[in-house]
């Protein structure tokens, strides 16, 4: 004979318990961190540097958010060479780009998404902005 109504029903309420705690906070914790962006780099002629890699996944960042943040920041990181970090302030449209923090080395830039967006696409390194 088949289950009873009562076992399928606890079958049912355990499946949706573990549902909840298994996908629910992955959920939560992407959303939560969906204005952060880590990123490994490998040094090409693609991308010689960093910087070019994290203003475009910044970019991106930008661009697709749904929960439209204050702030965004890219992270470009590698084995061979400086990690760079790239925050953006929508609200001031503040575009900051920084080697790794004991270096003393940034750039500081007033862009809108747009001209974030266009930066991006043509691969323009700090150096050149």
């Amino acid at each position: 004979m088949g289950k009873s109504i009562s076992k399928i029903r606890a079958e049912i309420i355990v499946g949706i318990t573990i549902f909840c705690f298994l996908v629910v906070p992955y959920g939560v914790s992407k959303i939560t961190k969906s204005n952060t962006s880590y990123t490994w780099y490998k040094q090409t002629s693609e991308h010689d540097g960093g910087d070019t890699l994290a203003i475009r996944e910044l970019s991106k960042l930008v661009e697709r958010n749904f929960l439209d943040r204050e702030y965004y920041e890219a992270v470009a990181y590698t084995d061979e060479a400086m990690r760079y970090y790239v925050n953006y302030n929508k609200k001031h449209q503040a575009l900051l780009i920084t080697g790794d923090p004991q270096s003393g080395w940034s750039c500081f830039f007033y862009a809108t998404p747009a001209q974030l967006k266009m930066v991006a696409e043509r691969r323009l390194s700090c150096d050149s902005l």
